[in-house]
């Protein structure tokens, strides 16, 4: 068994990366180019994750749904996560008066 130490250095790493997607997320909306430029860096420990999306959203007036996952590759410097790369697959992006199905 690991030490108590390691195992709340993981738990710590867990929430921290959990608060990097949560931050990114809010960036994006907050349209802050800057601080999204901040979430991400090339050197550093490494840690890979996954993190789903739901998107709504209306665009000229028009309401629209998609939904996704993020396949992410994080580093740690100075203590900090932050991402090293994030790849996005879109599952669907439909007017939602048409539905993800294609039912509308």
């Amino acid at each position: 068994m690991t030490s108590l130490e390691a195992r709340i250095q993981v738990l710590e790493d867990k929430d921290a990366i959990r608060e990097l997607t949560a931050k990114y997320c809010y960036t994006v909306v907050r349209q802050d180019s800057q601080a999204l430029i901040n979430m991400f860096t090339e050197d550093g420990d490494s840690a890979t994750g996954n993190c789903a999306v739901e998107i709504r959203l209306v665009d000229e007036g028009k309401a629209f749904t998609a939904c996704g996952h993020y396949d992410d590759i994080y580093r740690r410097v100075n203590g900090e996560w932050k991402f090293a790369r994030r790849d996005f697959e879109l599952y669907h992006w439909v007017p939602l008066a048409e539905g993800w199905a294609g039912q509308g």
